[in-house]
């Protein structure tokens, strides 16, 4: 990994040069600067972490990471999340756990969502529990892409 990688925001949690934890962990970077430590899962897996943050991750061959869908756990239905598999190669479910109660995990989905998906910071309150076709709205009053 280059300066330039990581300053683009993407991390692997490893800091051991041959160390196996970077596959199971990787660092996001928000807009803010601040990084949160995700929890790798198989696109498939099973889990319960209601309300955690939540980004849906294609992963390519030579490593790299494109997330797909910033937001929360239970937000998308797993229909939903298949089609981001089918259509967009989704394969990882990132979960970050470590941060707790509504406000908080709502600012670490915009922080993260509006350095890689390249949202303006919204002044709209968060609302949950939103079909996830309308939450950009909802989330993000000004997109730029």
């Amino acid at each position: 990994m280059t300066q330039d990688d990581f300053q683009a925001g993407y991390a692997p949690a490893n800091t051991v040069k041959k160390s196996h934890i970077g596959k199971r962990f990787y660092y996001w970077l928000g807009a803010s600067g601040e990084r949160y430590l995700h929890t790798v899962f198989a696109i498939d897996a099973d889990f319960y972490s209601p309300g955690a943050n939540l980004i849906v991750v294609r992963r390519e061959p030579d490593g790299a990471r494109i997330p797909l869908f910033i937001g929360r756990v239970g937000q998308l239905t797993d229909q939903e999340i298949n089609h981001l598999q089918q259509f967009q190669g989704a394969n990882e479910l990132h979960i970050h756990l470590m941060t707790m109660g509504d406000v908080a995990v709502n600012r670490v989905v915009e922080d993260l969502s509006c350095r890689h998906l390249r949202r303006k910071y919204s002044t709209t309150k968060p609302t949950t529990g939103l079909p996830a076709a309308i939450l950009p709205a909802v989330f993000f009053a000004n997109l730029s892409f």
